[in-house]
């Protein structure tokens, strides 16, 4: 957890502690506007473009709000998502209404053809503190194969004049202009740089990203090359709040931490449903935090109990990785068991809590793929208590075994029936890391 957690402030905010992640998104995106005027083949707006263009009045007012009641963690407010913000006749009163109200950092990205002097002025003057200029070519045959509907010639004189009148009514106004770089225009890059870096400031950024499809939404592209990291979690849990322009909060994906099973998400889901209907953020926050103290102080009074009764230990107590170890014995052990029963058992789970003799279990599937069958002295392991082991190795995808799983008896176990059950689940685990690994 320590690594995760290291991780998500890492690529979110190096200054903030992980439970200042918690407390508001530090980036929030706002898509007052779900529409374009253009029609970009590598774009997936038939997926997303809908009847409910512009946001309403009374849903801006409502989130905007909330931001500014919550200021204080916010990084970064975006006026986009997936359609094209200057659409919004409103684009400058928002940017305005923010600013105003502590909110410095405010984004839009835009295709650049309707920024023309007027709208230009207008959001400039409003405080906008950062603009993404989508603008793929300098070649105006590919740059109109590319962007749908656009005239190269308008998109490039608007980029230039609002440079020159960001110079003069914002100069902190910092101006991304980036290319999706792809098979037609994969060899402009040098010339595209050079040309923008004449109009440009030291608080500017030129740059590319490859092109993808989407995860297979636009199989008509093939990606150059990958431009994330494979196989991290995804921040935007911790970082990043989406309202679209009807008001609907995006439901993302994201990879959960390593350990958490299907049925936990499950349950976190239907916790947040039963009590997200009707409240803000902030009002939201409270009641979670709240229930998060409550559920902690009931699960240290019964972790006190356990520990005063000899039935539980602390591990690493005070630390992060803290775990309260439950000791089973002696619910497993009925009155009416024979002695010579109960004393078996207990040597059992004397050898099971030795941390050393667990590492075993591997040591012992490394000398054979199959399942294995250990009986009674024959097992080390399980010398002085006279069980039966039968375990089998699982796999990952580079046929390397990673793991074992097995099933621990008496040695007048049912080998016929056990066997193949331990054989069919470790082929069930190998493959399903080798499906997730893949």
């Amino acid at each position: 957890m320590d690594k995760f957690q290291s991780y998500l402030t890492r690529r979110i905010d190096k200054e903030e502690e992980f439970k200042n992640l918690l407390e508001f998104p530090k980036y929030i995106e706002i898509e007052t506007v779900n529409a374009c005027n253009a029609r970009c083949p590598m774009c997936t707006i038939n997926d997303w473009e809908r009847n409910y263009p512009v946001m309403k009045d009374d849903v801006w007012n409502k989130v905007s709000d909330d931001i500014i009641e919550n200021k204080n963690h916010v990084k970064r407010v975006s006026l986009y998502r997936d359609g094209e913000p200057l659409i919004d006749k409103k684009m400058a009163a928002r940017i305005k209404k923010l600013y105003e109200n502590g909110i410095k950092n405010t984004s839009i990205a835009t295709n650049v053809s309707l920024l023309n002097e007027k709208r230009a002025t207008e959001i400039l003057e409003a405080g906008l503190g950062m603009v993404i200029f989508s603008i793929d070519s300098l070649k105006k045959e590919v740059f109109e194969k590319i962007r749908v509907r656009l005239k190269f010639e308008q998109v490039r004189d608007n980029a230039i004049r609002f440079l020159q009148l960001r110079d003069k009514i914002n100069p902190e106004c910092r101006v991304w202009i980036r290319m999706i770089r792809q098979e037609s225009n994969y060899n402009e890059w040098d010339s595209y740089y050079d040309f923008w870096r004449k109009y440009t400031s030291d608080v500017d950024r030129i740059y590319y990203h490859n092109i993808f499809n989407w995860g297979g939404q636009l199989d008509q592209f093939k990606s150059i090359s990958k431009s994330f990291e494979p196989n991290l979690p995804c921040v935007a849990l911790w970082s990043l709040l989406v309202v679209f322009a009807n008001g609907e909060v995006e439901n993302r994906l994201f990879t959960p931490p390593i350990g958490q099973t299907p049925s936990a998400l499950r349950e976190a889901a239907n916790f947040l449903n039963a009590i997200v209907e009707g409240r803000t953020l902030l009002e939201l926050h409270t009641v979670v935090r709240h229930e998060v103290q409550k559920r902690r102080r009931e699960v240290d009074d019964i972790a006190h109990t356990l520990v005063e009764s000899g039935m539980a230990v602390w591990e690493e107590r005070g630390e992060v990785n803290e775990r309260l170890i439950v000791r089973g014995r002696a619910n497993l052990l009925e009155n009416d068991a024979q002695e010579e029963d109960i004393e078996r058992v207990k040597t059992l789970f004397d050898d099971l809590e030795r941390k050393q003799d667990i590492a075993n279990f591997l040591e012992l599937t490394e000398q054979g793929e199959g399942v294995r069958i250990f009986i009674g002295s024959e097992n080390k392991l399980f010398s002085l208590s006279g069980s039966t082991l039968v375990i089998s190795p699982y796999m990952n995808s580079d046929n390397k075994i990673i793991g074992a799983v097995g099933v621990i008896g008496p040695t007048r176990l049912n080998y016929g029936r056990i066997v193949p059950i331990v054989d069919y689940t470790a082929y069930l685990i190998g493959r399903t890391i080798s499906r997730r690994s893949g």
